[in-house]
């Protein structure tokens, strides 16, 4: 999915994100929950830092819990410390890339028992573009805890992995 700017107020925009990424021909959608998996994939695509995604720090603030666990790749952060670093992330992929876009493959997300509002999601994509006119691609995945709080569904708990730029083996 190649991002798109957004004429509309963040809130809208995140609210009703059309989701190319659903009709890809190998995405595999394994949903109990569909709420919760399209809460997750607009979320991501909300946040995620990609060169002309400036509202990303807004969707930032809605989708995650002050409280957050977060981990991304070998580093473990706070909600501020999270924040910042997706800022630098998104610092550095506009300083080297030409053109980026990202994409879900799979997303497979289960609702909680108990009671509970919220539950487990899994997303695998990739994510890249060109650096000085050499295309650059890595995969990514992550591992999502999401609860309800004060009736807003966030995510208290997110592990995210990637080799975007890591030499492929």
């Amino acid at each position: 999915m190649k991002f798109t700017l957004f004429a509309a107020p963040l809130a809208l925009a995140v609210s009703t994100v059309a989701m190319p990424s659903w009709e890809h021909p190998h995405l595999t959608r394994h949903v109990n929950n569909v709420t919760l998996g399209n809460f997750i994939a607009n979320s991501a695509n909300g946040f995620f830092p990609a060169p002309g995604n400036d509202g990303w720090a807004s969707a930032f603030d809605i989708a995650f819990a002050k409280n957050v666990s977060a981990t991304f790749n070998d580093g473990t952060y706070t909600f501020d410390q999270f924040k910042a670093y997706f800022g630098a992330i998104k610092a550095n992929l506009e300083a080297k890339y030409q053109t980026f876009e990202h994409s879900f493959t799979s997303l497979v997300a289960v609702s909680a028992q108990g009671g509970n509002t919220g539950g487990y999601v899994v997303v695998t994509g990739f994510e890249g573009g060109l650096v000085s006119g050499t295309p650059v691609y890595g995969t990514d995945a992550a591992y999502a805890v999401v609860r309800e709080i004060n009736g807003q569904l966030k995510i208290v708990e997110w592990h995210e992995i990637t080799n975007l730029g890591a030499p492929i083996a």
